[in-house]
């Protein structure tokens, strides 16, 4: 990640490179939240789709067949505010003085708090405490990924000038 932001930064320059990150965090949070306001029937039939869809992989990937709504539906989550959770760190280092990961931990949790709220607008559907603390600790999760590359990155750079 590092590597990708540090060589796009270089070719099209910071600011541009700023606003591409924010913009897309901004989308992943539309996204979302979008998936939120979806009334229950709705909902479920997006996640019905989703499920089909991954049970035609079962050819190819063992264990899918034991999958069903409330797996696809909690893994969704998971994954959303995993995406969410990586661009907000992203993001914290376009800001004078950068954001930490306390920062981007901090705005997802409060982004899972808000969707949950934002399903009690949505007919048919309810809230979960349960829901807020998987979404955190999808944010969470991709904020130990990104801080693990940079890691293994620190290493390989390391290892590199001491080879030479």
């Amino acid at each position: 990640m590092g590597c990708l932001s540090e060589n796009f930064s270089r070719k099209a320059g910071p600011s541009m490179y700023k606003w591409l990150l924010r913009s897309l965090t901004l989308g992943m949070l539309a996204f979302i939240w979008g998936h939120s306001l979806m009334n229950a029937s709705a909902s479920a039939s997006e996640s019905e789709t989703v499920l089909h869809w991954t049970l035609s992989l079962g050819s190819f990937l063992p264990g899918l067949a034991y999958l069903n709504i409330y797996t696809i539906r909690k893994l969704a989550h998971l994954t959303e505010f995993a995406l969410l959770g990586l661009l907000l760190r992203l993001t914290g280092g376009t800001f004078q003085p950068p954001r930490g990961p306390r920062w981007a931990f901090f705005c997802g949790a409060l982004a899972a708090a808000l969707d949950e709220t934002l399903q009690l607008l949505s007919p048919g559907r309810s809230t979960q405490v349960s829901d807020v603390l998987l979404d955190s600790l999808g944010v969470l999760a991709a904020i130990l990924f990104y801080k693990l590359l940079q890691r293994l990155k620190g290493l390989a750079a390391r290892r590199k000038t001491h080879d030479n």
